[in-house]
């Protein structure tokens, strides 16, 4: 095992690995959010709008066209949905911020929105001064929600279940059980700035006790401070969930860790050399800290957890109905899997394959064990199977899951491109067909599931190409075309 020295580091008196420290992107200045969709991080800067990086935070790109107002205050991802509030009300990209349109209708001028929930199809948006509203078509119109909400400087919500929690600048948490058609006073904490959910545990920042951290374990019936190994002057922004690792942003303070629901927590700032970090995420193996000055950071999580599960979900953009789940979890080897496709059907193997009978909403979970015992899990709720997907031969939804070095996702621009491979399971022969790459040289690559490439060649475009696989040992290979214009994954069986 890696030797790790210990050192004091300047933010708090707190131990932390040297071998291990926070490095600065080349993103932009002043962030006031961060928000992830599969592999796309987004980050909200004022004045300078929508960033987006695709790349795991190698480069940043504005992505602005459509705003009428760059000074952003919050970003919310949902599906392929992105929301940002502005001074001007809200915007929604339905293509990763590429073009935005207002969506305003039903709320009033200014609106000022702090924050977003999702339920179902329902999308909650939460405000200063004018409370919660709701939206029911994906932002085309937004209806007040506030019967028994008698704060109405929302800053904070979160869905846990069926429970919507409301966090309030003046007063307590409130809460919903009916969508927000009434609102009961829970009666502590106050001053709700943000809120964190780790399984049953919903943890909440209390802004009028310096920034302190809650914890309630029933629902919201009673709330404990858990502080212990926080500075004095907590400062606590929000927090960032890792399986059951909770990591809390703090103003002044850097990043904090706690590993035992709150008990206790430990300052993991090697190498951030600016401490007012007003928000963190985590994308994939990585955890993000914006900062107010200096700009985006990330950290690897093995850095700091020994295991943790988690994994993304994305549209493939050239093959309809097809979805890649890039897993990311990691931990001492060999891992143990447990994925819960919400259906009732289990897989127990890295890379599965997924196709869903019928439409609904899906609560897909990733439970691993590595050898040393560790164990984690991760849920997205989010994954929705339409109806209109179901039931017909050519229109299956199914899903593939690759590992991290293989992003799995299809760059090709064109929404009309179709890249096909088969016989698959596959045994000598595997035949590509491709709309894509139209006279374009094309480097094709079979990888296994730990990316390493076993074979590559590079051909010219045809609609049918061929490759001989008759040498590969049998397992599963994942097939990567690309050129000039992007890159396809498919994933293949080789018998």
């Amino acid at each position: 095992m890696k030797k790790l020295i210990l050192l004091l580091f300047a933010f708090a008196n707190n131990i932390n690995f040297t071998n291990a420290q926070w490095q600065q992107t080349n993103g932009p200045y002043n962030i006031s959010c961060l928000a992830v969709g599969g592999t796309n991080i987004f980050a909200g800067n004022t004045p300078g709008g929508v960033f987006l990086s695709t790349n795991n935070g190698v480069s940043w790109t504005p992505v602005n066209n459509g705003l009428s107002n760059t000074n952003v205050n919050s970003l919310f991802v949902t599906g392929t949905n992105v929301f940002a509030s502005t001074e001007d009300g809200v915007f929604l990209s339905s293509n990763n911020g590429t073009n935005w349109t207002a969506s305003t209708n039903g709320l009033p001028a200014n609106p000022s929105i702090t924050s977003f929930a999702v339920s179902g199809t329902k999308i909650f948006a939460g405000s200063e001064g004018y409370g919660v509203f709701i939206s029911t078509d994906t932002g085309g119109s937004w209806t007040a929600v506030n019967n028994g909400l008698t704060d109405t400087n929302v800053l904070a919500l979160v869905i846990v279940g069926t429970n919507i929690f409301a966090g309030t600048a003046n007063s307590s948490v409130f809460l919903s059980t009916n969508n927000g058609t009434s609102w009961t006073n829970t009666g502590s904490p106050r001053g709700i700035s943000s809120f964190g959910v780790n399984g049953t545990n919903i943890f909440a920042v209390d802004g009028l006790a310096y920034d302190s951290v809650f914890l309630s374990t029933n629902n919201g019936v009673s709330w404990t401070e858990v502080n212990n190994g926080l500075p004095a002057y907590f400062g606590v922004s929000n927090f960032a969930m890792s399986g059951t690792n909770i990591f809390a942003g703090s103003r002044g303070w850097g990043v904090f860790l706690s590993t035992n629901t709150g008990a206790s927590w430990t300052a993991v700032n090697n190498g951030l050399t600016f401490g007012e970090v007003g928000t963190i995420a985590i994308s994939g193996i990585d955890i993000f800290a914006g900062t107010n000055g200096g700009g985006i950071w990330k950290r690897p999580l093995s850095d700091m957890i020994q295991c943790g599960s988690n994994f993304s979900i994305s549209a493939d953009t050239a093959l309809l109905h097809h979805y890649i789940i890039t897993n990311d979890a990691f931990g001492v080897p060999p891992l143990k899997y447990d994925w819960s496709w919400g259906d009732g059907s289990h897989d127990t193997i890295p890379y599965p394959s997924h196709t869903y009978a019928d439409s609904g909403f899906y609560n897909i979970c990733l439970s691993i064990t590595d050898s040393t015992g560790c164990q984690s899990t991760f849920c997205d709720s989010s994954f929705h199977v339409m109806r209109t997907t179901m039931r017909t031969t050519n229109y299956m939804v199914y899903i593939d899951v690759v590992p991290p070095t293989v992003t799995g996702i299809s760059t090709i621009n064109s929404q009309t491109s179709q890249i096909a491979i088969y016989p698959n399971p596959a045994t000598n022969q595997l035949t590509i067909h491709t709309s894509s790459f139209y006279n374009e040289a094309v480097i094709v690559s079979v990888m296994n599931v730990l990316g390493q490439i076993m074979q590559e060649e590079k051909i010219k475009w045809s609609n049918d190409i061929s490759m001989n696989i008759k040498n590969l040992p049998a397992g599963i290979y994942f097939l990567q075309m690309k050129s000039e214009s992007g890159r396809v994954v498919r994933k293949f069986v080789k018998e």
